[in-house]
Parts: C-alpha cells; structure tokens; sequence
C-alpha cells in the first residue's frame, strides 16, 4: 500500500495516457490519411506508366528518360534548322524576285537614254544653224546705227509693258479708296453707337452698384456724398486678393446657407427675397430708360426678417441682435452668480455629487478585486480615478470645483460663488467659441450638458506592482518589459474587475455573463490556469470560443465542451458535446 502511487500520481498519469491514446489516435488517423494518399498517387504512377509505354510504342523509343529528353532536344534542334531553312527561302525568291525588277528597269532605262542622245543631237544641229544665222545679221545691221536705235526700242518697249500695270494700279488705288471711305463712315456710325450703349452701361451698373451699397452689406456709408467711382475704387481695394464666384454661384451659396442656419432664426421668420427686379430704368435727357438690352443683370437675392413682429432688413436685423446679445452679457454677468447658486448649489451639484460619489466606490470596488486576485506571477493591479487640472485662466482644477459642489449653499461664501461661476462662465464662452468655429448646430441645453459631464472633469490611471517592488504606474515602457502571461492579466484583470463592479449594481437573479472571443491567445498555459481560477472567484458565468483550449483545468469547477468538427470542407458540421466535472472530462449523454 506505501509503495501504491497516491491520487495525485493516478490522476496526472491517467491524464497522461488520456493524452497519449489521444495522441496514438490521431497519429493512426494520420497514417490512414497517408495510406490512402500513397494508393491514389500509385493509381496516378500506373496510368502514367501505361501512358509512357503507349508513347514509346508510337515513336520507336526505348522507355528511357534520357533517351526521351535527347530526342526532345534534336527535335528542337530540327526545328530550329527548319526554321532557319525556311528564312533562308523566302529571302533567295525575294532577291530573285528584286533582281528581275532591276533588269527590267535597266532595259527602259537604256532606252531613254537613246531617245534623249537622239533628241541632243537634234538641238545641237539646230544651234548650229541659229548661231550661224545670227552672226549673218550682225553684220549687214553694223552697217546702219543699229545701237542707238537698239536702245531707244528697248525704252519704247520696257515702257509699253509698264503702262498697263500702272493703269490697273491705278484703277484698283481709286476702288480701295473708296471702299474704305464707306467702311469708314460705317464704323463711325458703328462706334458712335457703341459708345452711347458704353454710356447707358456705364450708367447702369454705377446705379446698380449704388443699389448695392446702399444695403449696407459691404461697407458703411461713412462720406454719403462721396463720388460712386471713389467707392467702387474702396470696395475694389477690399476684395483685393479674393476669388470672385460667379453671381449663379453666390446665390446657391446663399441658398445654401440659409437653409442651414434657418433652424437658428425660426423667431425671426426669414425669408428669401429678390430684389432690384423690376428691371431698374434709367432716366437720360428726361426720359426713362430699359436697359434690359445692354446686359446689365440687376436681379439681386436678399433675405428678409422681423424682430419683434416688424419688417426689418437682414443687415438691421444683425444689428438689433448684437444690441439685445450685448445686453444679455451684461445682464448675465449680474445674474449668473443668481443661476449658479440656485441651480448648480442646490440642484445639479447634488446628482454631480451622487454620480461622483458612485463612481468613486465604483473604483473602490475594483480595486478590492483587484487586490483580492492571487495569480502565479505575483503582479498586481490597481485603479485611480485622479481629477484633472484647469485648462486655462479662470477656471477650477476638478478637485476644487468638486469640494465647492459638495459645499451647502450656506456655508459658501461669495468668493467661492465667484469663482464657480466664473468657471463655468469660461466654459460656456469656451463650447459657444468652438461651434462656431466648426460651424456645428448645437443647442444651449447641449452645451451645458457637455460642460456639466463630470466624466470629462477624471481620467484613470492604471497602476502595477511585483512582489518585493514599489507601485508603479502603467505606462507602455512598463508594459512591454512585462512577460506575455504578465501582459493578459494587466489586461483581463481591469476588464473582469470592471465588468464585475458593473454587475455589482445590478438585480440579485441578473446573470453575470461575459463572452470571450479567441480568448487567452498567446498566453502560456500556467496562466491560462490562472485566467479561469480568476473568472470563477469573480463568479462570472463565461462562454469562450477558441481554435486550441479546452478548459479542462483543475481550476474550472464545471464546465460544459462543445467540439465543432467540419471535414474537408463539408456543408455540415458535426458537434461533439463533453462535460468537465473539475477531474476528468468525458463525452456528454446526447439523450
């Protein structure tokens, strides 16, 4: 009985050889899979083979594989000579067919050179006779005053050819002068018309641009009897620099707009208008006008708007409400320090309080979890909620903020009362800044409830500690020295602890359920273990998916195993089901 292996011993070598059988099986399943791999490459070998036979039967071969790769080779060979012999070919009847072509265009050459030596012969006899008639000339004119006669033929004909050209000349001088006197009058006439039309234009669109000015949209009329080329010059000098879009463009950029930001001034009912259509006339030498025809585009888009149930422009509009906004900052100013002290001391900063409050013992809660958990490295965890410093000028760090909201109204003294409402004065010109910069549509009541999330006033800072060192706060430099088991626990510690002080709030009968994909990949084994001793202190009912674990582990009290085997690709799968009673694991009853 002493030298009889105790329950242990039995129980890791019964593990053992679960493993070993396990293993044999898998390895006799694989020997099967190669058995029928080797028949089926032996089918592939013998069609092969008979193939080969079939192929040296035809080409006379012996059945070698050098003696195939050689014959291969002089094929290739003839081939290329083959080739080769056809190049050589085509080239041979080419030359033949060009050498064919050039004997019978040296043929029809040859002949024209005998014609053209017949003919040369023609004209030198005939030169001959010429110069010798010449000369017989010559000398009975020598006889007579043949030079100065000679010469004053020549003037006599050189003038005979001149006057012609000069009568032409002369008639189409007299023709293009008078075209262009026509022409002239013509564009006289034409340009005296363009410029009245210039004049009307001018004049229309100085009116036109007074129109313009005259709202008040660009620039104040600070010298009212200033000339209108001196304003456009001022209003030029402004746009300098700037992209001018077309007035098609501008006007669906104000539609644009308009429909964006309609939703802000619903109490001031705008509108969209035009104006400036009715076709504007002008008045010249007492009589009105239309200058529709000159292409001067008076139609104008304008917005219109009331305040206080009055018809105003939109350009009033803007300045009545910078009057009643500069009146509501003052009126603010004397009445916040009234709001904060009333709403914020004795209402809201009771629930910032109870929602502080919670979320403190929240944290509190995680940390007694956190330090409850044994784990075989011996790393530990914990959580601080720190609140954050004040941004900028004027505003509470979050720990002062939150003791004078835990503060009664009594005992607060105007300084302190001060103080917060400055602070969240700032805060509210700081959020109503940013929309404007983003452009972004949000309410007042938005932006207080951003402003008052005391969520945003913390932030959490994980800290870690080894067995024999100080606590540390858990940085990246800190995290990657840890070891890959040291790695998951500082990341499934938090979760579970979180999750747990989550549930904590919850009913009695409420399942605290978590589901895990790919858990624990590249974690050892020894802390694996520890991963499901630390999901079963905490209670957590769990369903984990993975390519590799089982949870068999002495750890895991009870566990219930689903196997999913799907062959080669098959549409099915088929589901094991195993039961793990915390010793030994074994196939589930199907009924």
């Amino acid at each position: 009985m002493e030298s009889f292996p105790d329950e242990e011993d039995l129980k890791i070598a019964a593990k053992d050889m679960w493993y070993s059988n396990d293993r044999f099986d898998k390895a006799k399943d694989l020997a099967e899979q190669y058995r029928e791999r080797l028949e089926k490459e032996q089918e592939k070998l013998k069609d092969t083979r008979i193939k080969v036979q079939e192929t040296c039967a035809g080409a006379h071969l012996a059945n070698r594989l050098d003696i195939f790769e050689s014959a291969l080779n002089d094929l290739r060979k003839y081939r290329n000579y083959l080739q080769e012999a056809g190049i050589f070919y085509n080239r041979y009847w080419s030359g033949a067919g060009m050498f064919k072509t050039l004997q019978d265009s040296l043929q029809g050459l040859l002949e024209d050179r005998d014609e053209i030596l017949y003919v040369l012969n023609q004209q030198n006899q005939r030169k001959t006779r010429l110069l010798a008639e010449l000369q017989s000339v010559k000398k009975q004119l020598e006889l007579t005053n043949y030079e100065e006669i000679k010469e004053r033929l020549d003037i006599c004909i050189k003038r005979l050819d001149e006057i012609p050209v000069e009568r032409d000349n002369t008639a189409s001088r007299i023709g293009f002068l008078k075209n262009a006197l026509e022409s002239s009058k013509e564009k006289r006439e034409k340009q005296s018309e363009q410029l009245k039309m210039a004049k009307q234009i001018k004049d229309a669109k100085e009116k036109v641009f007074l129109m313009e000015y005259a709202l008040g949209y660009v620039a104040p009329d600070k010298t009212p009897g200033e000339a209108a080329e001196t304003k456009a010059r001022n209003i030029c000098s402004l746009a300098a620099g700037q992209a001018i879009k077309p007035q098609l463009s501008l006007f669906a950029d104000l539609q644009t707009v308009f429909h964006e930001k309609k939703g802000l001034l619903t109490d001031h009912n705008p509108s969209i208008c035009n104006i400036f259509t009715d076709q504007e006339i002008l008045t010249e030498d007492g009589r009105e006008v239309d200058v529709s025809h000159l292409g001067v585009r008076v139609e104008r888009m304008d917005i219109k708007t009331k305040y206080k149930g009055i018809p105003v422009t939109f350009k009033e509009l803007t300045v009545k409400l910078q009057e009643d906004l500069e009146d509501l900052e003052k009126l603010l100013s004397e009445k916040d320090r009234e709001l904060f002290e009333d709403i914020l001391s004795n209402t809201i900063s009771k629930k910032i309080r109870a929602k502080i409050y919670e979320s403190q013992r929240w944290v509190a809660k995680m940390n007694d979890l956190m330090e409850s958990m044994q784990t075989s490295s011996g790393l530990k965890l914990s959580l601080k909620w720190i609140s954050k410093k004040s941004e900028k000028e004027g505003q509470l760090d979050t720990k002062d903020l939150v003791d004078l909201l835990q503060s009664d109204k009594e005992i607060l003294n105007d300084k302190d009362a001060s103080r917060m409402a400055a602070h969240f004065r700032s805060k509210i010109t700081e959020a109503r800044k940013t929309l404007e910069d983003t452009d972004s549509v949000m309410s007042f009541h938005m932006v207080m409830k951003d402003i008052l999330d005391y969520r945003q006033w913390f932030e959490f800072q994980l800290y870690s500690q080894k067995t024999g060192e100080k606590k540390r706060e858990l940085t990246d430099r800190i995290f990657f020295t840890f070891s890959g088991g040291e790695k998951a626990m500082s990341m499934y510690v938090p979760l579970f602890s979180a999750v747990v002080a989550k549930y904590a709030g919850a009913n009695k009968d409420a399942p605290m359920l978590i589901s895990l994909d790919e858990a624990f990949a590249g974690v050892d084994e020894m802390n694996i273990k520890d991963m499901f001793r630390l999901m079963v202190s905490l209670n957590l009912d769990f369903m984990i998916n993975s390519q590799v674990l089982w949870g068999d582990y002495e750890t895991v009290p009870g566990l219930a195993i689903y196997q999913l085997i799907r062959p080669e690709n098959a549409k099915y799968v088929t589901v094991i089901p195993y039961i793990w009673n915390g010793r030994t694991r074994a196939l589930a009853d199907k009924t």
